[in-house]
């Protein structure tokens, strides 16, 4: 848990880099970010601000293996998947945008849909035609009951 190695200036591009691919992505977005530091969950990236400018982008919500605060006034309707929920914030800076994490031990690679679930056969239930039942054949003669 150290401060990142660039400038402020450098910081700011970085982070608004990484709004700009978030808005760029097809909705709709649910964010996933890997807290990368020793202790995940030291600080906060997640609160007020930053649940609000992510819905604004067009996300739905966060999945995160690092820390969440400031719920009651977080973006409403903005879902929050994380590791720890806290009163912290910490210095918490951006190391790379885009490419694959892991968080609570599930890969993610950036723009691929992930589903823990089986796929369902048959479609969705709503559009699936009643099952067909036959009727029992009847006993043929000598067989056991």
């Amino acid at each position: 848990m150290q401060p990142a190695d660039e400038d402020a200036a450098a910081q700011r591009r970085r982070r608004l880099a990484y709004y700009a691919h978030v808005a760029e992505a097809p909705g709709p977005r649910i964010v996933v970010i890997e807290d990368i530091d020793p202790q995940p969950g030291f600080g906060a990236f997640w609160a007020r601000s930053t649940s609000n400018i992510h819905k604004g982008l067009g996300c739905l919500g966060v999945i995160t293996n690092g820390s969440i605060r400031d719920l009651p006034v977080c973006a409403e309707g903005f879902q929050m998947l994380a590791g720890v929920v806290g009163p912290s914030h910490a210095y918490v800076h951006l190391e790379a945008i885009g490419g694959p994490v892991t968080v609570a031990g599930m890969p993610v690679k950036p723009g691929r849909p992930h589903s823990r679930r089986p796929a369902r056969r048959g479609g969705h239930p709503a559009r699936r035609r009643p099952p067909r039942f036959r009727r029992p054949r009847p006993a043929s003669p000598g067989a056991r009951r």
